[in-house]
């Protein structure tokens, strides 16, 4: 009897710790169900925005507020890996696309990206720009972008209830479109 006490409590225990990974999803790619059209994206390539439509943000961290961005995706991959990096990077294509997704250890990040380049339509005079904005426990479904000292910044908002620790860390990254003159060099420049 204590034998069969002692076995269910560590079916239990491993069911409390299954369950309480990284949030609630159940794949290599986060799901965006939050998405709504203001400062997150789901990574639905966005063409010309309708009109009236919602811009990000205009406050950030650190810098000087740009309002003049338009959200492409944010999107979260577990075990990626990667390095926080709030300097965006400009993708012009799928070389960007590459160079960009070097640093990452899971393939789902390039082919996530390879997908929303080369199906999205930018509007005339906008760059596309990525950043990773968070590796952690939580996955952020809002960014804000900014310049500092002549760079741009693409930083994420952190959520409101973040897990104190997790069995797999999850990457963020954040794809943005932005003036063309605002742009960074490319990823594959560096």
């Amino acid at each position: 009897m204590h034998a069969q006490t002692r076995v269910v409590r560590r079916v239990a225990l491993v069911a409390v710790l299954l369950l309480a990974g990284c949030g609630s999803q159940t794949g290599a790619e986060a799901p965006d169900p939050g998405a709504s059209p203001s400062a997150n994206a789901t990574d639905t390539p966005t063409t010309a925005p309708p009109i009236g439509s919602t811009r990000g943000p205009g406050s950030s961290g650190r810098g000087t507020p740009l309002e003049d961005w338009d959200p492409v995706a944010v999107f979260t991959i577990t075990n990626a890996d990667g390095t926080v990096s709030p300097e965006a990077v400009g993708i012009q294509g799928l070389a960007d696309v590459e160079a960009f997704a070097a640093q990452f250890t899971n393939p789902a990040v390039e082919r996530r990206l390879t997908r929303l380049v080369t199906q999205g339509d930018l509007m005339p005079g906008r760059s596309l720009v990525a950043a990773v904005v968070a590796i952690g426990c939580s996955a952020p479904r809002e960014v804000t972008v900014s310049t500092l000292d002549g760079r741009l910044v693409i930083e994420a908002v952190p959520p409101a209830h973040s897990p104190p620790e997790c069995l797999v860390a999850m990457t963020t990254v954040a794809l943005v479109a932005v003036p063309t003159e605002l742009a960074p060099p490319p990823a594959s420049a560096s």
